[in-house]
């Protein structure tokens, strides 16, 4: 993350708290604020506006969202995470060569494990499947690099090797590790995936309710929640 000067920063926490605890329009608000400030550094201001993006996506409000991370784009054309927003946008809109286009502009600028999760998929449902393949492999690597490295947390690499259901008892303790140092409910989330995908449904349900307690408009928080709970009732 960029070091936000003080007063982006003062925004952006306040933002992360009402978003959390299930205030999202006052969230909206503070980020919009945010990036109508600005800063002297626009990569600053960039990334308010890329966080600004992401709960507009996140709340349904799609069009406000692709603004937002365009504008991002404008005041930073290197950052990531706008490239990163807008592949997921356009992935929910079905369009799926827009949104490789723009995840494999995020990877070449950071190669960060969730863009690779999301390309691996992006080129099977595009019918290359030995591109989808050098994405799993690109995974590969990043989990052999962490075990050399003694990596004891890594909630992205858990989640990605949770979505495809690889090495899952691996990516279990990743999560089991951090939790005690990070028990936020982005934290639970990644447990209770982790904890009903290697089928230890009355602790997933038991981490789910944990992760949803705030009301955060998240929703992979309901997706999982709901498939954990339909687990239990067959």
């Amino acid at each position: 993350m960029f070091a936000l000067r003080p007063n982006l920063a003062s925004y952006n926490r306040l933002a992360y708290f009402r978003f959390v605890t299930g205030d999202a329009p006052s969230a909206i608000a503070l980020m919009a604020e945010a990036v109508a400030a600005g800063d002297a550094i626009p990569a600053n201001t960039a990334w308010c506006s890329a966080e600004l993006g992401d709960i507009y996506f996140k709340t349904g409000k799609l069009r406000n969202a692709r603004a937002a991370y365009r504008e991002a784009l404008r005041l930073f054309p290197a950052l990531h995470r706008a490239y990163a927003g807008l592949g997921r946008l356009e992935a929910a809109e079905g369009r799926t060569e827009a949104a490789i286009h723009d995840y494999e502009q995020a990877q070449s600028i950071v190669p960060m494990v969730e863009y690779a999760g999301a390309l691996e998929d992006l080129y099977a449902a595009a019918g290359k499947p030995s591109k989808s393949r050098g994405q799993c492999e690109l995974i590969e690597t990043i989990e052999k690099l962490g075990k050399v490295t003694n990596e004891k947390t890594n909630r992205n690499l858990a989640l990605v090797l949770a979505d495809h259901s690889r090495d899952l008892p691996v990516a279990l303790q990743l999560m089991q590790t951090e939790l005690p140092t990070r028990g936020d409910v982005y934290t639970w989330d990644a447990l209770s995936w982790l904890l009903f995908k290697n089928g230890r449904l009355d602790e997933a349900r038991t981490a789910s309710a944990k992760t949803t307690r705030l009301g955060t408009p998240e929703p992979a928080f309901y997706r999982h929640a709901k498939e954990i709970a339909q687990a239990q009732s067959e």
